[in-house]
């Protein structure tokens, strides 16, 4: 237990406060504490054959690594008890079809799409993205959500790569984001 609670489950919370976006690809079998590190990063991409779930009821347990959170959020409460209570794997592509993660890919192509996928990300506006991933991370409801968005627009209107996008918008050519 004290594994769970003092090593596990702080290193889930650092991984999902991360002040940068973070990508998971799975290729093959996602299970348990592996699936839920994958869930724990902000985008999940994975092969379309890949086999996902959490099987801990084949042996009288509950699921960690925040499955229920995900889950939960992600699929809702009937869909979640019926992934938690059955114990049933499914495949990457069914994940993605039920918005457990974000997409799957053709066999085997996993990587390359994350790849690509880190790639934009990293050549985009990063502090923005910073901004936009503390909001996230917040959540809360609609009125609470526009206020920090606000507080989070004063402070990219301080950054370089605002500049930089206005620039390019007006010059009509592609912006060079610096992360700054």
């Amino acid at each position: 237990m004290a594994m769970i609670t003092d090593v596990v489950a702080p290193f889930c919370r650092k991984l999902r406060a991360l002040p940068v976006p973070t990508i998971s690809a799975v290729a093959g079998v996602a299970l348990g504490f592996g699936l839920g590190l994958a869930l724990c990063c902000d985008i999940c991409v994975v092969d379309g054959d890949a086999r996902v779930g959490s099987p801990f009821r084949g042996i009288g347990m509950v699921p960690d690594t925040a499955t229920h959170y995900f889950f939960l959020t992600r699929l809702g409460q009937a869909k979640a008890a019926e992934l938690i209570y059955t114990g049933r794997l499914i495949t990457g592509a069914e994940a993605a079809q039920i918005g457990l993660v974000n997409r799957a890919t053709e066999v085997g192509s996993v990587n390359a799409a994350v790849d690509e996928l880190a790639l934009s990300i990293a050549e985009g506006p990063t502090a923005a993205f910073r901004l936009s991933k503390e909001i996230l991370l917040a959540g809360g409801d609609f009125g609470g959500i526009l206020a920090h968005e606000g507080r989070q627009l004063e402070r990219v209107f301080e950054t370089a790569d605002l500049k930089e996008g206005i620039r390019a918008f007006q010059q009509r050519r592609a912006p060079r984001f610096e992360g700054c």
